[in-house]
């Protein structure tokens, strides 16, 4: 399993206390109504903004039936949306914790009972969302924390990472992700061979493994990062579009194959091990798709396929082909 950190944000990373305690004071003074303290208003914070809008109509005497909380509460997220980093501030030390947390291979994940809209705001603002794999805001989720802590345990189950036993062969290419086989046929490669290549393309859920392992030993003679979209895996033009990384590698009985990971409509970040000159060693770790759901493989025409459309397969396990 790779190591993950969840971060809290408000009182962890960053001090949001001034923006909010503007935001509301004007939804009271909306409702005629007189301003709340800066120290009233820290102890009123904590599961959610709801929350928070009922107390402070509370505190100040409004009604608090549904529907006038329904409506405080839309002219907090829009007026707090609206100016969400103005009075924030960043505490001192934590983008180099980020920073040391990152370099040493960890996944990183915010969740925060504060709406999503706001969060990417000030994450922005501080130049934070860089770090983080995944985000959860409080809108997101039925519950709130801790309980939506237990989604993003579920989300981080993306970055496990079985140890697998390779049996290595230089006359096989084995997958390089766990998925399901969802392309097999001739295309022309336009980026590296440029010309005609049986493309085989495996399709990761999210409750696959995500690592992407080499399919043989070798040398890697080309890597390539591309920054793009984030369309939809089975979009057909998610290839050539979609954030993603195209590696050769090369060995005197396949000769050269290509991989490319490719982002979905959820990932965040691809990381690529491969560099090029590095010797490849079947079934080792090569890469990691976070929340990414496509590799796709191009072999020589004519290569003998061991998988069929629909076939699951488990990576550095079973084989694509054998040459």
């Amino acid at each position: 399993m790779n190591k993950a950190v969840i971060f809290d944000l408000d009182g962890t990373l960053i001090d949001s206390l001034g923006d909010i305690h503007a935001a509301l004071n004007d939804v009271l003074q909306f409702r005629n109504a007189p301003p709340l303290a800066l120290a009233t208003v820290r102890g009123l914070i904590g599961k959610g903004s709801a929350n928070l809008v009922r107390r402070a109509l509370t505190a100040q005497n409004l009604a608090i039936d549904e529907a006038s909380c329904a409506a405080a509460l839309a002219d907090f997220l829009r007026l707090y949306s609206a100016e969400s980093a103005k009075l924030t501030t960043i505490f001192d030390g934590a983008i180099d914790a980020l920073d040391r947390l990152q370099d040493g291979g960890f996944c990183l994940g915010i969740c925060t009972n504060k709406p999503l809209a706001p969060t990417k705001i000030v994450l922005d603002q501080f130049g934070l969302t860089r770090f983080f794999d995944t985000i959860v805001g409080g809108d997101q989720l039925a519950s709130r924390k801790p309980t939506s802590i237990i989604v993003l345990v579920l989300v981080l189950q993306f970055f496990r990472n079985p140890k697998r036993e390779t049996l290595v062969n230089e006359n096989h290419i084995i997958s390089p992700v766990d998925g399901k086989v969802v392309v097999i046929e001739e295309v022309f490669e336009k980026e590296y061979f440029k010309d005609k290549r049986l493309q085989v393309s495996i399709f990761m859920s999210p409750i696959n493994v995500h690592v992407t392992r080499y399919a043989i030993s070798g040398k890697v003679v080309f890597s390539k990062y591309h920054p793009g979209k984030y369309l939809v895996a089975w979009h057909p033009k998610s290839s050539e579009l979609n954030e993603r990384t195209t590696v050769v590698l090369e060995n005197n009985t396949v000769g050269k194959i290509l991989y490319r990971q490719i982002a979905g409509a959820v990932a965040r970040r691809i990381v690529n091990y491969a560099k090029i000159g590095d010797k490849a060693i079947q079934g080792a770790d090569a890469g990691f798709i976070k929340f990414g759901s496509r590799v796709d493989l191009f072999l020589p025409v004519g290569t003998k396929l061991n998988v069929a459309i629909e076939q699951v397969i488990k990576g550095g396990v079973d084989k694509i082909a054998t040459v």
